[in-house]
């Protein structure tokens, strides 16, 4: 159940990419990508290998439903999230998107969680998880507006 979920949300979200008008460049999006499975493997790495308080299901549906929503999902969603974020007029709506983007990665690993994908372990605090999520969020949308400033530099000289 959790793999046909996670693979048609996958396979969706990556449709969407090619379909829709992007207001993130290709570079933005590799940047941002490649930042963010850094973050990501280096937290299930540490919180299930290191600490033992998260543990990844070892059923291979299971474990390509992890992949799906690790890879595809979470990524294309941050995405939405950031282009919403760094095209905002309203000022009030650049933080509500960040925000946003937190609750992205949140959602999706209490979604791992419902579907037993990811079995916490006792000792995990669930309000660390949050915290540690928002300030990814954060992070992301800061060196997505350094990006911009970068390019847009580029562009004037």
């Amino acid at each position: 159940m959790a793999f046909v979920i996670s693979a048609s949300l996958g396979i969706t979200l990556f449709a969407s990419l090619f379909l829709t008008e992007r207001r993130l460049s290709l570079f933005e999006m590799i940047i941002v990508w490649s930042f963010l499975q850094l973050v990501q493997n280096q937290y299930f790495w540490d919180l299930s290998l290191n600490m033992k308080l998260l543990q990844i299901a070892n059923d291979a549906e299971k474990y390509t439903a992890f992949l799906f929503n690790h890879l595809i999902t979470v990524p294309i969603l941050t995405f939405y999230c950031l282009e919403l974020a760094v095209s905002a007029t309203v000022k009030w709506l650049k933080p509500v998107a960040v925000l946003l983007s937190s609750a992205v990665f949140w959602t999706m690993e209490a979604a791992c969680r419902a579907f037993n994908v990811i079995e916490e372990r006792p000792g995990f605090i669930t309000g660390y998880a949050i915290l540690f999520w928002t300030g990814i969020a954060i992070l992301l949308y800061v060196l997505c507006l350094g990006l911009r400033s970068i390019a847009a530099k580029d562009v004037k000289g």
